[in-house]
């Protein structure tokens, strides 16, 4: 496998040998109920597997958002941004931004702006 900076792979193929060594240990966190590990796994599977994994992680980020969670209302909407999961859905993507930078999430203010 060729590495980037910092250690990171340079492919796909590397990225998903990484994360299966930790995958394991995040299902298990998000198990016992801890958002951010749910984040993590849901992001992860959206990033490194958004075929395979897509649908399971649009619903872990759905659940999250609808709790309330101002970063997984902004990575859900890129799931409807990109189609990853879900149909694609721009105006869907474009309130969910809206909603969070109107919230204060700084990460979803340059989103929403950039579709102003």
């Amino acid at each position: 496998m060729v590495h980037g900076e910092r250690g990171f792979p340079k492919d796909i193929e590397g990225a998903k040998g990484g994360f299966r060594k930790i995958e394991g240990s995040l299902e298990r966190m998000a198990a016992e109920n801890l958002p951010d590990a749910k984040r993590s796994l849901a992001v992860s599977w959206a990033t490194i597997f958004p075929v395979e994994k897509g649908k399971a992680a649009f619903d872990i980020l759905k659940r999250l958002s609808d709790e309330g969670r101002l970063d997984d209302l902004v990575s859900l909407a890129r799931l409807y941004e990109e189609g990853i999961g879900v149909e694609k859905n721009p105006v869907e993507a474009f309130v969910l931004y809206r909603k969070s930078a109107k919230q204060g999430n700084v990460g979803a203010m340059g989103n929403y702006r950039d579709w102003e």
